[in-house]
Parts: structure tokens; sequence; C-alpha cells
């Protein structure tokens, strides 16, 4: 089926060999196996992959679990060294205080000193100027809580009732002379 100028029909142009066909059909039915066969291989490689992943991120979860479990231990660590710091500051700057003072009555009465007004020095020194400074205002405020500094020192400052008088000593006396003298003393 030609026309008069020797080009074939539409018809014509449209039929293939039934080989060709079968081949054309068969490469096609093959090709779309082959696809099932690559699309079922991708799809065992993602849920691998994402199998891998899961068990990552599981992995991972741990680690995070122990990181914030180490975390929490370093920042307990850390809150119990500065309390220990602040503590050992604390006692120091109540030692020299009590050194400026030259001892009180008890120690509990240093908790009415004010500490926080002591200086710690960059070197970890207590501020001399400071500590005499809180010394002289916890004297002040409180004076009757420092320890004193006299002390009493028998016998010397034992009450004394009788002074033997002065020039002959005792045994030269006679017993109404001395009779006379303790009841002067009485007086």
């Amino acid at each position: 089926m030609t026309t008069e100028n020797n080009e074939p029909t539409v018809k014509e142009k449209e039929l293939v060999e039934y080989e060709t066909y079968r081949r054309v059909l068969d490469q096609r039915k093959a090709d779309q196996s082959r696809a099932r066969e690559l699309q079922a291989e991708l799809d065992r490689i993602k849920a691998e992959r994402e199998e891998a992943e899961a068990a990552k991120l599981a992995e991972q979860k741990r680690f995070e679990e122990l990181y914030a479990s180490e975390r929490k231990k370093s920042e307990d660590l850390t809150a119990r060294i500065k309390q220990a710091e602040t503590q050992s500051a604390l006692d120091r700057k109540r030692a020299a205080i009590k050194t400026a003072l030259g001892g009180v009555r008890k120690d509990e009465y240093l908790s009415f000193a004010d500490l926080d007004s002591i200086v710690i020095l960059e070197n970890g020194q207590l501020d001399p100027d400071t500590v005499k400074a809180a010394a002289n205002k916890f004297r002040e405020a409180h004076p009757e809580l420092v320890a004193s500094k006299e002390t009493s020192r028998l016998p010397n400052d034992s009450a004394t009732g009788f002074q033997p008088p002065k020039g002959k000593p005792l045994h030269e006396h006679s017993m109404a002379e001395l009779g006379a003298m303790l009841a002067a003393s009485k007086k």
C-alpha cells in the first residue's frame, strides 16, 4: 500500500513485524522484571540503612544519656567544691577576726561579725585592712562578747580586807595591837 508517490501509508508505518514486536515485548518484560528486582534491592538497602540509622540513634541516645549523667556528676562535684571553698573562706575569716579581736567569749558569737566585708585578695590571702575594720566594727557593736584581755591573777587581784601596817612585821606586834588593827580593818 503505497500512494502514487511511492510513500508508505500511515497503516504501513504502524505495522511492525511480529518477531520485532515479540522481541520488544520480551525485552520490556525483562526490563520490568529487572526494574522490580532493582526496586526490591533498593527497598532492602533503604530498610538496612534505616535500621542502621535507628541503631546509630539508639547508640547515640545511650551516649547522650551517659553524657547527661557525667555532666550531672560534674556539676554536683563542682557545687561541692564551691561549697567547700566557701566554707573554708568563712572559717579563715572567722579565725582572722578572732585573732584581730584577741579572742571572743564563745566562738558562736562570731556569727554576729560582718564576714562579708572581709575581702579575699587575688593571691588568696585576706586583706588585713578589711579584717581590722570588721573586728573594730564587731568590737564597737558587741563589746561584751569580746574576750577581756585582763585576766584575774590570784592572789594579787584577790580581795584584800586586812592590810598589815607598814613598819614592823606582824609577829612583832602584841595581841592588843593586832586586835586593834583587825577592828580598824572591819570598819
